[in-house]
């Protein structure tokens, strides 16, 4: 499905479908569908429309066909339908409707337990009325949308490092503005909806990173979006201590300045990232090495195909072990099938490999994570775990078949798979 979404015009890529996604691909488990996602933003719409009916049974809205209203469903819009009077009764009863009646609540500080990771999800965050201010931007940006009314989901990196970045709508009038300073306007979804102006920006400036004038650079789109809830949902898990905390303090301008020029190319053609760098990148110390190796990288290259790529692994001829193989750790003993590795260590205080290699290993029931205590499993079995569809395509028995992905990245250990290891297989079947 994620395929088939990026694949899509970018007017048909809305922001409420790239958060499903993340939330299906994180919480297989839910069975959620996106079908109960747009029921209750088409439920909140219609509540608006009939507070809207008392307050002005004249509005324009209501000689809008529904084939429209249907094309605002489904479609991404670049401005307003409405005159500045009309659009801005429309934002105030969605407010109303939202933080009075519902009322909808944000968070702002990242929690380390399952519970808080619920609050990343959309569909949590309708059937509970609270959520991370990016999910309740969202849901407030979707309804809006549905309504004729544009707004544009803003990002501004804030100093401290628990805290979830700045979030707002940004709403342009569409004509006869006589104030200068309502030209462009913004919705604070954390404070009931709150509409700003230039005016009220020193607040916002107390706690973000960037300057009003910077807020088109800081526009997020759905691909933009996808990757910062995959980091959020890796970033609540337990893994940040306070050297590290210190680490991203000391670094944070460098290392907004390199996810910056990350963003700017995903922004411009999406870059292909492995799949092991989403592991990596749960240790925030990694993160500032992570976004300069992808730009510099990716500015070396001479080509598209070149570009976009996926680098294939070399192997060592020290490594024991291969992506689809099923191993255990000694240690914790725990079964789980290998995902990819590293020839270096992830961190600097990572424990030291046998063989040199640090491999990925998804184990039942449990996330992925780096391990070095491994051995091989006489009697390999398969792993239940609702993830292990990103990865291989079938279990032959023996190992797990890469999928064509994970394949092209890790092209060696295919290889290994299908020579060594089947034939040390027959060699013990048949002494």
């Amino acid at each position: 499905m994620w395929h088939e979404f990026m694949n899509r015009p970018i007017k048909q890529q809305i922001l409420e479908e790239a958060a499903t996604l993340v939330a299906q691909w994180f919480q297989p488990e839910q069975h959620m569908c996106y079908s109960y996602v747009t029921t209750e933003l088409e439920n909140i719409a219609q509540q608006v429309m009939e507070r809207l009916e008392v307050v002005n049974p004249q509005h324009q809205i209501f000689s809008v066909s529904r084939e429209q209203i249907s094309s605002w469903t489904s479609n991404n819009i670049d401005k307003d339908q409405w005159n500045n009077s009309d659009a801005r009764q429309i934002l105030n009863i969605l407010s109303e409707i939202l933080f009075e009646k519902q009322m909808f609540q944000g968070i702002k500080t990242f929690g380390n337990t399952d519970f808080l990771r619920n609050y990343l999800c959309i569909n949590y965050v309708l059937k509970e009325k609270c959520g991370y201010i990016v999910l309740l931007a969202i849901v407030f940006q979707a309804v809006a949308r549905r309504l004729g009314v544009c707004c544009n989901l803003l990002s501004f990196p804030v100093l401290e490092v628990s805290t979830e970045d700045y979030w707002l709508l940004q709403w342009k009038p569409k004509c006869n503005v006589t104030n200068p300073d309502d030209e462009v306007l913004y919705i604070d979804v954390l404070h009931g909806g709150i509409i700003l102006n230039k005016n009220n920006w020193s607040r916002i400036c107390e706690v973000a990173q960037c300057s009003i004038s910077s807020d088109g650079y800081c526009r997020i789109n759905s691909l933009e979006l996808t990757a910062y809830l995959s980091y959020c949902f890796t970033a609540t898990g337990d893994f940040v201590d306070d050297s590290i905390c210190h680490h991203i303090n000391i670094n944070w301008e460098n290392e907004v300045c390199w996810f910056s020029e990350l963003l700017d190319l995903l922004k411009q053609k999406g870059i292909y990232m492995p799949m092991t760098e989403s592991i990596i990148i749960r240790n925030p110390s990694r993160c500032i090495d992570f976004a300069r190796d992808i730009v510099t990288t990716r500015s070396r290259s001479r080509s598209y195909e070149e570009q976009f790529a996926p680098e294939p692994k070399k192997r060592t001829p020290e490594m024991r072990f291969a992506v689809g193989m099923i191993v255990k750790n000694v240690e914790l003993d725990l079964t789980g099938v290998i995902i990819g590795w590293l020839d270096t260590k992830p961190w600097e205080m990572y424990p030291d490999s046998p063989d040199g290699c640090y491999y990925i290993v998804l184990c039942e029931d449990l996330p992925p994570e780096f391990q070095v205590s491994l051995e091989t499993v006489d009697k390999p079995e398969p792993i239940n775990n609702d993830e292990i569809g990103k990865y291989f395509s079938n279990f032959n028995g023996s190992f797990y078949t890469p999928n064509e992905v994970l394949a092209k990245e890790y092209a060696e250990d295919v290889v290994y798979l299908t020579t060594h290891l089947l034939r040390q297989l027959t060699l013990n079947i048949n002494p």
